[in-house]
Order: structure tokens, then sequence, then C-alpha cells
């Protein structure tokens, strides 16, 4: 789409990567909402940083910052990695 101006189906995208799923018409709602109660259950200050590298438009430096040392040695790293070795859920708070 950015070379030729045409158009990207649905099932390009989600070959391609761009898209990460496919719903139909009566269960986009749902399944936009599915992926967000995901989206918000992840610790929240990696999911700022993912965020802030995305909309600079360096899919790389995504990638760099999710895993950086800055979102390493926050509390929500340690209940990332106390609530895998306890097999549990985690319970971040953003700190």
């Amino acid at each position: 789409m950015i070379f030729t101006g045409e158009p990207l189906s649905a099932e390009r995208a989600l070959t391609w990567g761009v898209a990460n799923q496919l719903a139909p018409r009566a269960m986009v709602l749902d399944a936009a909402h599915a992926l967000a109660n995901k989206i918000a259950s992840r610790a929240p200050i990696a999911v700022q940083m993912a965020k802030q590298a995305l909309d600079s438009g360096d899919a790389y430096a995504a990638m760099e910052q999710v895993s950086s040392a800055a979102t390493a040695f926050t509390e929500d790293a340690a209940e990332g990695f106390a609530s895998f070795t306890e097999k549990r859920s985690p319970h971040y708070r953003g700190t």
C-alpha cells in the first residue's frame, strides 16, 4: 500500500503480520474488547513504552524499549518474574 497506493486486504494484512487476527463483522467489537483486556492485563510501564516506540514509527525501537533496562528494574518486572515462578497470574500496579 505504501508504494502502490492500493488497499491492503484483511487477509493479506494478516499474512504479512500487519494484523494479528480477523473477525467477522458481527464479532469485531468482541474481538477488540478481548484484545484490549489482554493488553490491559500486561505491565503498564512496558505497554506505555511500546506505544511510545510505535508512535515514533520505529518497530525495532519498540522491541528494544520493551526489553530495555528501563522496565527491568520496576516493581512490575519483579511481579512478572515472581508470578511466573509461582505459576500464578500477575498483579501489575504500574510501578
